[in-house]
């Protein structure tokens, strides 16, 4: 597809899912026969607009991923494997260091969120062309309170101006 800008995405999947508390990584766990991070990696495969994809894993896992993610897709378009950081902003980090500044826009988007739709990819750029940035959000749902250090309820958010935010998240590269 031409398109004016050259668009790569940046798939963060270097965390240790600390809330879950599981002995096995969220992104390798698996989902319908494939690990999570494979489907991830799959809804960019499929979205035309991304010219390549950097998929930031847990440093020393690069062969593993290669041979269990990357290999089972038969990727068409070029799949850099970059070691993470020790938090979530150093891997992002690591993965726009990566691209070398070769891209326009990169979208970034958490491995662990497999159910994303090339549609909202697309979106989610489309919007970013437009306006230098982009980022998924749905209107919160649930009643938000602001409590004090005694757990004492403050305040109730008005969830009319609430937005739960998600990824993938896209921006031009000079603005990151």
């Amino acid at each position: 597809m031409d398109r004016a800008n050259k668009i790569a995405a940046i798939i963060v999947a270097a965390g240790h899912g600390e809330r879950m508390r599981s002995a096995q990584r969220k992104q390798y766990m698996m989902l319908r026969k494939h690990p999570v991070l494979a489907h991830t990696m799959s809804a960019f495969e499929k979205c035309d607009i991304i010219e390549e994809i950097f998929l930031v894993v847990p440093p020393g896992d690069e062969v593993f991923c290669q041979k269990q993610i990357v290999d089972p897709i038969r990727p068409r378009k070029p799949v850099c494997l970059v070691s993470g950081g020790s938090s979530r902003q150093e891997s992002v980090f690591n993965g726009l260091k990566a691209t070398e500044g070769r891209f326009d826009l990169v979208v970034i988007h958490d491995g662990v969120r497999p159910l994303v739709k090339v549609e909202k990819i697309v979106r989610c750029v489309e919007t970013a062309e437009k306006h230098g940035a982009c980022i998924l959000a749905l209107p919160a749902s649930d009643t938000v309170k602001t409590v004090d250090e005694f757990d004492r309820v403050v305040v109730t958010m008005k969830r009319d101006t609430l937005r739960m935010i998600q990824t993938p998240q896209a921006f031009y590269y000079n603005l990151i």
